[in-house]
């Protein structure tokens, strides 16, 4: 508990030692600033700032030579001293700076956990995990770098995983429309030989274009296209067969001729 009251003391002392420089007309006050100088040093230590060199520096005879050195002028005391507030004004900001920074960062890690279990990426271990508070603790202790790095890998995992399934649909796509050209193709070579003379585009040989149909179009139009020709070549590609055959009657005594005809499919030829 010692290194922080001493923190707190010194922090009061500091703006009412240098204030006397203020007033210190043509000869500086080269103690109040030197007494300055150790007291924002302390600040440093006390808040675990980790500012270095010689401006932070518990030295208060080194601050005060430097003070009275032939070449120091009031403006330099002035500039040095600001640097150290602004400096330790920054670090007492930081822990709220981690804090939004953290919240952030771990929001981030759980969406992408959820994106990865909705599509079954299979990802393991701690940086998956679906748990806010656990990312939103490491980030607390983790430096800048280490957080970006890991942010970094988090992202290039996912976009993998998401690569690699647009790949795998993609494929599934062509080879699905790859066998519905096919399947059209067949189906006009049946027109074909039968004389159904069924015309348009929907009966064509041309696989590359069927192929590019299915392609824009989706599974449920090419499906719909496919049984379309299926019905018709079941249904509507037919033609009118007649037998005959005598009926005989005895009374009065008679042969009678009798025709029936029914439609059949056409066959090939």
């Amino acid at each position: 508990m010692g290194k922080p009251v001493l923190g707190w003391i010194a922090g009061l002392m500091a703006p009412l030692l240098f204030a006397a420089i203020a007033h210190a007309g043509p000869d500086l006050n080269c103690d109040a600033y030197a007494g300055a100088a150790v007291a924002q040093n302390q600040q440093n230590e006390s808040m675990n700032c980790g500012f270095q060199g010689g401006a932070w520096s518990n030295d208060f005879a080194a601050h005060r030579n430097w003070c009275l050195a032939p070449a120091t002028t009031m403006q330099n005391l002035t500039a040095e001293d600001n640097a150290r507030k602004q400096a330790l004004a920054q670090c007492s900001a930081k822990p709220k700076l981690d804090q939004a920074a953290c919240q952030t960062f771990a929001n981030k890690a759980v969406m992408a956990a959820d994106v990865a279990a909705k599509r079954g990426c299979g990802f393991g271990g701690n940086r998956w995990l679906a748990d806010y508070a656990a990312h939103f603790n490491w980030c607390l202790s983790a430096s800048q770098g280490a957080r970006d790095k890991e942010d970094q890998a988090r992202g290039d995992q996912l976009q993998g995983c998401l690569d690699a399934q647009s790949a795998a649909a993609e494929k599934s796509k062509k080879d699905a429309c790859a066998k519905y050209a096919a399947t059209a193709v067949a189906q006009n070579s049946e027109n074909v030989s039968r004389s159904c003379e069924f015309k348009g585009g929907r009966w064509s040989s041309d696989w590359q274009g069927h192929f590019n149909f299915c392609l824009g179009a989706g599974p449920d139009p090419a499906g719909k296209e496919t049984a379309i020709r299926v019905g018709a070549l079941k249904n509507d590609c037919m033609m009118r067969v007649c037998t005959s055959h005598d009926e005989v009657t005895l009374i009065p005594p008679r042969i009678t001729t009798v025709t029936s005809c029914r439609n059949v499919p056409k066959p090939a030829k």
